[in-house]
């Protein structure tokens, strides 16, 4: 069955302040089909929903997108994630955050190729690059900070405008299986 969380209750369980769920429960969610800010009912997520709230928060405080951007990625990724990470990370047990967990592993490179919002776009010309990580044993003749992984390489939504500017495209990673365990391993810690 199913369990169903207030925003109070996933405020408290992932360490969010309650004001900055709520603004982002509004930014990356559809409006609540029960009600409103008048019906007097409070907003019930699931999992699932909870976690593309966490993501899109992921995205614009850690990893400095915009509100757009971050709703572009999440779009963007929905149907990669669909059978990868909302189903199989949300009901599998959390790995921890030792990467010594249930492979494979999923690494995302989100490449920035150009100003969008020069051109009217507001979005920026993203690319994404992802990473299974279908292994990785212990550290190579004994030193921990060195391993040796195999892993497959997908790119979504390649882009083929031409780099504008005078920078090269920016590069930032999620490592979207660490944030799902985190994920996971917070709710069920309550």
């Amino acid at each position: 069955m199913f369990r169903f969380y207030s925003s109070r209750e996933l405020s408290r369980m992932l360490r969010i302040p309650l004001n900055r769920w709520k603004r982002w429960s509004r930014e990356f969610l559809p409006p609540d089909p029960l009600g409103g800010l008048q019906s007097g009912y409070a907003r019930q997520f699931s999992p699932r929903e909870a976690f593309i709230v966490y993501l899109g928060g992921f995205l614009v405080s850690g990893l400095g997108f915009s509100i757009p951007q971050a709703r572009q990625v999440i779009s963007d990724l929905r149907g990669w994630m669909k059978g990868k990470i909302l189903e199989g990370h949300l009901v599998r047990h959390a790995a921890g955050n030792g990467h010594r967990g249930v492979w494979p592993r999923y690494e995302i490179h989100i490449v920035d190729k150009g100003n969008a919002a020069a051109a009217g776009g507001g979005t920026g010309r993203l690319t994404y690059l992802m990473r299974e990580i279908e292994g990785r044993p212990e550290g190579a003749r004994g030193n921990p900070a060195r391993w040796q992984e195999s892993y497959t390489e997908t790119i979504i939504k390649a882009s083929s405008d031409k780099i504008e500017g005078a920078f090269p495209p920016v590069r930032r990673l999620l490592d979207i299986t660490d944030l799902a365990d985190r994920f996971v391993s917070r709710l069920n810690a309550h």
